[in-house]
């Protein structure tokens, strides 16, 4: 039975922790568009489709190199991470959350991951021609993998402890996760620098997962 009428605060409830890029931006921009939808009959997976739908068009636009293109590839980037907040939303406040549900939409944020900062890498090197940006691309798409695995191998190993690669600022606002990456790329990207950011993200990104090894070292340790 469809609800008579749903509210913001409806959407607010479900909300458990923040990611501070999503209590500062996106989800103040997602509900607005998470609470239309909760009227009609499109799924939470329809919506993560379209998240990746912006993702790809995303990194079209990157790999173009211009800076005009670039601005177009940062706004569908965040209307990818937008959506992504969407399909939770509408997932729990209409209760139609599934295990397949949520593999899918951490799926297509790795996709996103993936695809995005190749693309741009692709793009500043046939611009400027500096091979080093593309390492750093390497080195970041790495480090996403490593958090990733070790992320899901110290949950499975000890579930009940936090695996280190999140900082928590207290009051369920949490800096780390897809909205961090979502930001960076996009400001880098706004700032025209491209080759700094993903120089960010592989010098980062190293150090979250050496955060990771040194939790579960002290774990063991103790």
């Amino acid at each position: 039975m469809v609800k008579e009428k749903y509210t913001l605060t409806d959407i607010a409830k479900v909300r458990k922790n923040y990611k501070i890029f999503d209590y500062l931006i996106y989800t103040r921009i997602s509900q607005y568009i998470t609470l239309p939808l909760l009227y009609t009959k499109i799924t939470p997976n329809q919506v993560t489709i379209l998240s990746l739908i912006s993702a790809v068009i995303s990194s079209i636009f990157f790999v173009q190199g211009n800076y005009v293109n670039v601005v177009f590839g940062v706004i569908f980037l965040q209307l990818a991470h937008i959506f992504d907040a969407v399909d939770g939303e509408l997932a729990r406040v209409k209760k139609m959350t599934s295990k397949f549900g949520g593999f899918f939409d951490g799926a297509i944020n790795h996709v996103t991951y993936y695809l995005t900062i190749p693309a741009m890498a692709i793009g500043h090197f046939s611009t400027n021609k500096d091979p080093s940006v593309l390492i750093f691309a390497i080195f970041a798409l790495a480090n996403i993998f490593l958090i990733s695995g070790l992320k899901f191998m110290f949950k499975a190993d000890v579930p009940r402890k936090e695996a280190g690669h999140q900082i928590h600022l207290g009051k369920g606002l949490i800096i780390g996760g897809f909205s961090t990456h979502v930001f960076i790329l996009g400001l880098g990207a706004l700032l025209n620098q491209i080759y700094y950011t993903l120089l960010f993200l592989a010098v980062a990104g190293a150090l979250v997962w050496i955060r990771q090894f040194y939790s579960y070292y002290k774990l063991c340790k103790n």
